[in-house]
C-alpha cells in the first residue's frame, strides 16, 4: 500500500465479536423524539371529529348513571364540546323519563360551565312548578348547591330569596348554598336569619355556613 492511500473510515455498524453493533440514540434526542411522538398522538387525538349527538347523549346519561360519579369536566371535554354538553345536561335536568338521580347530577354538573344562562336555569328550578312537591326537593337543593359554588357572591340574593320557604328541608338547602358562596354579602343575611329560625337542624346548617363564610374570610 502507497503512502498516499487513505484507510477506509470505519462504518458505524460494524461486526465486534460475531455481534452487529447498532450506534444507540443520545439522552437528549431520546427525549425530543419521544416528546415529539407525544405531541403527534394528542394533536391526532384533538382532531378527531366529535362523537355525533345522540351518543353524546347515551355517552352522558352513562357517565351520569356510575355509582360511583363525580363532576369531572375533562369527562365531559371527551365527549363532546363545551356548548353541546351544555345542551345536553340543561335538557336532563327537565327530561321526566330519567332517573331522578341522573337529573340531579345533571344539575351538579352544571357548576364547571357557569354563565348567565346557566345561572338562569338553576334559578329557574327553585320556582318549577314541577319540582314543588316532595320528590323535587333534592333538585331544588342540588340547584341551591350548585349556585351557591358556581356564582358565589352573584348567587347570594336568588338563594337568600328561599330562606323563608315553609319547607324546613329547602331552607336547609338554601343555608347550605349561601355557605358555598363564600361571600361576606351572605353574613348579614345569615346571621340575621339565625334566632328567628323555628328548626334545630337548618339553624345548624346556618351555623355551620357563617362558620364556614368567615373562616373563608379571615384575615
Amino acid at each position: 500500500m502507497s503512502s498516499d492511500t487513505v484507510p477506509p473510515t470505519p462504518d458505524r455498524t460494524s461486526q465486534t465479536c460475531g455481534r452487529l453493533e447498532t450506534p444507540m440514540l443520545r439522552p437528549r434526542t431520546l427525549i425530543l423524539v419521544l416528546v415529539t411522538l407525544s405531541f403527534l398522538i394528542s394533536s391526532l387525538a384533538l382532531a378527531r371529529p366529535p362523537l355525533p349527538k345522540t351518543e353524546q347523549r347515551l355517552s352522558l346519561i352513562s357517565l351520569l348513571s356510575r355509582h360511583h360519579y363525580q363532576v369531572d369536566r375533562k369527562a365531559f371535554d371527551r365527549i363532546g364540546p363545551a356548548k353541546e354538553i351544555v345542551d345536553h345536561l340543561v335538557r336532563f335536568v327537565s327530561d321526566t323519563k330519567l332517573r331522578p338521580s341522573v337529573r340531579q347530577r345533571a344539575i351538579a354538573s352544571l357548576r364547571v360551565y357557569p354563565s348567565a344562562r346557566i345561572q338562569k336555569v338553576l334559578e329557574s328550578l327553585l320556582y318549577d312548578p314541577l319540582l314543588q312537591d316532595r320528590a323535587g326537593v333534592p333538585m331544588r337543593r342540588e340547584a341551591m348547591r350548585t349556585l351557591g359554588r358556581a356564582f358565589g357572591t352573584g348567587a347570594v340574593v336568588s338563594l337568600s330569596n328561599h330562606r323563608e320557604d315553609p319547607n324546613p328541608q329547602i331552607r336547609e338547602g338554601c343555608a347550605h348554598g349561601l355557605g358555598l358562596t363564600g361571600s361576606s354579602a351572605a353574613l348579614p343575611i345569615l346571621d340575621a336569619w339565625l334566632p328567628h329560625e323555628p328548626e334545630l337542624f337548618v339553624r345548624l346548617a346556618v351555623d355551620r355556613a357563617i362558620a364556614h363564610i368567615r373562616g373563608r374570610t379571615a384575615p
